[in-house]
């Protein structure tokens, strides 16, 4: 059985070539752009990937060798009805290295879906978005749909979010499903979604049985707080939009409320333990010891390219602005979203001008936590950025960035407070002398910083650093393009001295003919003894018009390391081969 998948791969690819085949005979027939006289049409792209790896002074972070094969097209029937076939398969989902080492999920995913006028469903692996509190790009292996006939819209889905993994305590997963739908009223516009509201449901659960107890656990008691444990979750909101002038002015905002179980193991609660719990809820989610529910929302009000006085098309004049609130709940928990910080409160702003020749920006945040009082302190955030680029004439344009960040809490305890705050301005230029010249082009950028926490006892942290850098393009021949770049970085960290870091780089760009084009690149940085030497060289050629290659090599070599080898060394072998299909 081990078998069958990659049996299936194999097959589905060559069904993909042989109707990419007959797909780019037909396109090449003329008048066949009427749907009548090509009522089925296939396009898309086919292709694989190979790597080698290797790595001395360390541990590997890679798998030696990694292969895949993958399929990405569109079967488009009579016009009207485009269906949608996502392949891929993978070595790495046999291997254990990653990001997460171990307690890795599964790569391979095959996905349909199908799309209409009104709709659209899945079926396989697949991905959607219901809001930013519920359901927002976490993939599943499943079905579901979504339509829009007339005023309703109407979605759901079924699958499994994530597999059983044994990875270990605090580095495994549990299987887990997720089931959800939404259903509201609303119309799109000409420029796109218009207004609407939905209501929303999900229900995410893991499977206790998928996992056996991990490393450190009993039944019913968690030894190690950050272990792995089997999870469940419901949510419920309402989310709205509603444009004004043509959707120049647009208010959008949406309410949520979560119960969620860190621990389906836990014991159960009885009615006589809980004041309020309906038997509706507790048919969707168990109440239990590790249960607890809460609530958040979020509202925007926007104003887009609203046109200021004396704008016409040739000399742009517009303003843009919007005002943002957001409030998580220190218990809010939704299983459908990769990660939302809870425990939060703040308020956003920001402010664009753009006209012809220059455009300028004010971003601010205001956050802070502890919202129910349950933590000794209370951490405040701020944030203020600002950005401006003028255009002074057609070959020289200038930027200025400023922001500065806060970090502080109200904590009695000198030992644990934070006073910290960072300033940092940067500045570009960038001349264009022409098409024409051997210098093509000259970027000169310069950064500062100053961070440092006013807290008693951190005084001494204080960091200060200086960044400047030249980059130039060069084109000595028309299909020749070099870009060389030399950059120093100069930094103090609270009493120490003063250190440099020097950076120099060069890379090229040569299309030796119509089918194959090269280009190299070498980055070296010096710190004190140590540095780091990058360097890539890679080449893509054009087999058919349908067709092509690309070969790229990759190495890296870092130095002065407080380690026992004191260095390492990475490489790395890319093959890319993609086909097209017309």
């Amino acid at each position: 059985m081990r078998y069958v998948g990659k049996i299936v791969v194999l097959g589905l690819t060559v069904i993909a070539l042989v109707g990419g085949a007959a797909g780019a005979g037909h396109a090449q027939l003329p008048g066949l752009e009427d749907p009548l006289r090509t009522p089925v049409r296939f396009t898309g792209e086919i292709g694989s990937y190979g790597e080698f790896y290797s790595i001395s002074g360390r541990e590997r972070r890679r798998p030696s060798s990694t292969g895949r094969l993958f399929l990405r097209s569109s079967l488009e029937l009579f016009g009207s009805v485009k269906v949608g076939l996502d392949l891929e398969y993978s070595t790495e989902s046999g291997s254990g290295f990653g990001l997460s080492r171990s307690g890795r999920q599964p790569f391979n995913r095959i996905g349909i879906a199908p799309q209409w006028s009104w709709g659209r469903a899945y079926a396989g692996a697949f991905s959607d978005r219901y809001s930013p509190l519920t359901w927002d790009g976490i993939g599943l292996r499943g079905g579901g749909f979504s339509i829009t006939p007339g005023p309703v819209r109407a979605a759901a889905f079924y699958g499994r979010s994530q597999s059983a993994v044994a990875g270990g305590a605090i580095s495994g997963a549990y299987q887990r499903t997720m089931a959800g739908g939404k259903l509201g009223f609303g119309r799109t516009s000409e420029r796109g979604e218009g207004a609407f509201i939905d209501l929303v449901f999900l229900r995410a659960a893991d499977d206790m049985e998928s996992l056996g107890v991990a490393a450190g656990e009993s039944d019913n008691t968690i030894v190690n707080e950050f272990a792995v444990t089997p999870q469940e979750n419901i949510v419920i909101a309402a989310v709205t939009r509603v444009p004004f002038w043509s959707d120049q002015l647009v208010v959008s905002g949406e309410v949520a409320a979560s119960v969620h179980s860190r621990d389906r193991r836990a014991p159960e609660l009885t009615d006589e333990a809980l004041d309020e719990y309906a038997g509706l809820l507790r048919s969707l989610i168990t109440p239990r010891a590790s249960t607890y529910g809460d609530i958040a929302h979020n509202g925007k009000v926007e104003l887009r390219n609203f046109a200021l006085p004396g704008a016409t098309q040739q000399s742009p004049r517009s303003l843009s602005a919007s005002v943002g609130y957001r409030y998580i709940g220190a218990g809010y928990v939704s299983l459908g979203l990769a990660s939302l910080p809870a425990d939060q409160q703040a308020l956003t702003a920001d402010i664009g001008v753009r006209f012809r020749n220059w455009n300028a920006s004010l971003r601010g945040m205001q956050q802070h936590d502890n919202l129910l009082g349950q933590k000794l302190a209370t951490t405040t955030r701020n944030r203020l950025a600002g950005s401006a680029m003028i255009r002074t004439s057609p070959g020289l344009s200038s930027s200025l960035r400023v922001s500065i960040s806060t970090l502080s809490n109200d904590t009695d305890d000198v030992s644990r407070q934070v006073d910290y705050t960072s300033w940092q301005i940067g500045a570009s230029q960038t001349l264009s002398l022409g098409p024409q010249r051997l210098l093509r082009t000259v970027g000169l950028n310069y950064g500062y910083q100053q961070a440092g926490d006013g807290a008693p006892g951190r005084a001494d942290r204080r960091l200060r650093a200086h960044d400047v850098s030249v980059r130039g393009t060069l084109q000595p021949r028309r299909n020749l393009t070099l870009t060389p770049s030399i950059g120093a970085a100069v930094s103090s960290n609270g009493a120490a001295d003063w250190e440099i870091r020097q950076t120099y780089g060069f890379a090229a760009h040569h299309r030796v003919s119509a089918k194959l084009a090269t280009s190299a690149s070498l980055s070296n940085s010096r710190l004190n003894s140590g540095g780091s030497l990058n360097g890539a060289v890679s080449a893509r050629y054009q087999i058919t018009p349908l067709d092509q290659v690309m070969l790229a090599l990759r190495s890296y070599r870092v130095s002065g390391l407080e380690t026992e080898a004191g260095h390492f060394h990475e490489n790395r072998v890319t093959l890319n081969w993609s086909r097209s299909i017309r």
